[in-house]
Formats: C-alpha cells, sequence, structure tokens
C-alpha cells in the first residue's frame, strides 16, 4: 500500500535486488496516477504535465568493513 495526502491505495512494485561483494542494491519501480490521490497533475507553463506518475526507490546496503 501507498499513503499520499491521507489516502491509501494497494501498488504493486518490481523489484530488482543485486549483491556485489559487500554491497546490496535494490531498485523497486510502480507506476501510479494522481488521480488515485485525490490530486490533480500540478500546472506547469513550460511543459505537459500528465495524471501518470513514475516512482523509483532505490536502496543501497553496505556490510560495514570488519
Amino acid at each position: 500500500s501507498l499513503r499520499v495526502k491521507d489516502v491509501t491505495r494497494p501498488v504493486s512494485w518490481t523489484v530488482l535486488a543485486r549483491q556485489s561483494g559487500n554491497t546490496l542494491t535494490a531498485t523497486a519501480d510502480t507506476d501510479i496516477k494522481f488521480s488515485q490521490f485525490n490530486m490533480t497533475p500540478p500546472t506547469v507553463p513550460i511543459a505537459t504535465v500528465r495524471d501518470d506518475i513514475h516512482l523509483q526507490v532505490v536502496l543501497v546496503a553496505r556490510e560495514p568493513a570488519s
């Protein structure tokens, strides 16, 4: 679930994780819409803003050196 501005909706994430040595890197992606969270796309004079939003979260974890 994802909560934005007091609205909670179920969201599915696609996650890719890789380990290299003592480092773990994970990337999670999902696509949502402003309208799913009762929001309107912002108005920007120099661009067109659509209802679609792509979210990406990147996590990097390293084991401490001993």
